[in-house]
């Protein structure tokens, strides 16, 4: 126990060395800690509500032919008819009173 002892009094450093490696330490936390929060900040994933997504719903959709399908959207209070190829996309119309209709 005494060689114990004797090794931890030989082995000490003193209140500076101890205040450096405190600081030292403490940087590396507020690095990480700065990391963690830009990569959160700047890099999660969008969630629905963000933008238009939260507002936008495809309500029912209809394949009519290889890489062919109408679209039935809902944006808001307005229901829309969109006719999509692999090529492109075009507003067919608005479904009059969308606002009105109940599922079921």
């Amino acid at each position: 126990m005494c060689s114990i002892m004797g090794f931890i009094a030989s082995q000490s450093i003193s209140a500076a060395e101890l205040w450096m490696q405190l600081v030292a330490t403490l940087a590396i936390l507020g690095a990480v800690a700065g990391v963690s929060w830009l990569t959160v900040r700047y890099f999660r994933p969008r969630s629905a509500g963000d933008g238009i997504a939260g507002r936008m719903a495809v309500v029912s959709s209809l394949p009519l032919s290889s890489g062919k399908k109408l679209y039935l959207v809902r944006i808001d209070n307005r229901e829309l008819i969109l006719g999509v190829s692999e090529n492109s996309m075009i507003l067919l119309g608005e479904v009059p009173g969308g606002e009105e209709r109940t599922d079921g």
